[in-house]
């Protein structure tokens, strides 16, 4: 018997994907066997991790917004600074402040490099939050695809379940509700489709975030 807490979660994830074919009833599946069981097991302890992977990634998500608005407060502070500092220089131009004036000019050459620094790592932080968004689509879509591949399963051993009550499905009585499987198969097919272009995104978004974190680290740093 499967647990509570592995359940419940279960039917949540499942009931999020409503938009799919007409669930099938535990009622119709008294004839699935040992294999099929332990097929369908499997499937749902899938969807229950793919759930906890997306669960986790939407965490990281909201860290790197918040390591964005951060950033972009330091850039903001070391453009102010970068004024006073513009202001410090012509003022011990105008006192011939020549000791004030050099050192002025190292805090100014420091700001400088931090502005750079900062800019660059924003974009990093920037590329980082849109392959987390894609990653979490691709998990989206991998939830859609395991929801529809359980689905179809199910229907192929309620469909098989029901002909054997009716004799075979030209024997169904009139008015039977049979199982139309092909209806199941083709939303698995184009959940398959949605999973491949998320896919596709996933490894453009992975590939921009490695220049970016490349172009991070050949950046001077204070």
């Amino acid at each position: 018997m499967k647990s509570i807490t592995f359940i419940l979660p279960l039917v949540l994830f499942i009931g999020c994907f409503a938009s799919g074919p007409d669930p099938i009833k535990d009622a119709l599946l008294v004839d699935k066997t040992d294999a099929q069981t332990t097929k369908l097991d499997k499937i749902e302890k899938l969807i229950v991790k793919i759930s906890d992977d997306k669960r986790q990634l939407e965490k990281n998500y909201s860290v790197v917004k918040q390591q964005i608005s951060v950033v972009d407060d330091e850039i903001d502070f070391y453009k102010s600074l970068k004024k006073v500092l513009l202001g410090k220089q012509k003022l011990y131009t105008m006192t011939k402040d020549g000791d004030k004036m050099n050192k002025t000019k190292i805090e100014l050459n420091k700001c400088l490099t931090n502005i750079k620094y900062k800019q660059v790592e924003a974009k990093y932080f920037e590329a980082k939050s849109d392959d987390t968004s894609a990653h979490i689509e691709l998990k989206d879509a991998e939830l859609g695809e395991k929801v529809s591949e359980r689905r179809y399963m199910r229907a192929k051993i309620a469909r098989a379940y029901q002909e054997k009550v009716y004799g075979g499905k030209k024997k169904a009585p009139k008015g039977a509700k049979l199982i139309k499987v092909k209806t199941y198969e083709d939303d698995l097919n184009d959940k398959k489709k949605v999973l491949f272009k998320q896919r596709e995104k996933r490894i453009k978004t992975q590939t921009l975030l490695k220049a970016a974190e490349m172009k991070l680290k050949n950046t001077e740093k204070v």
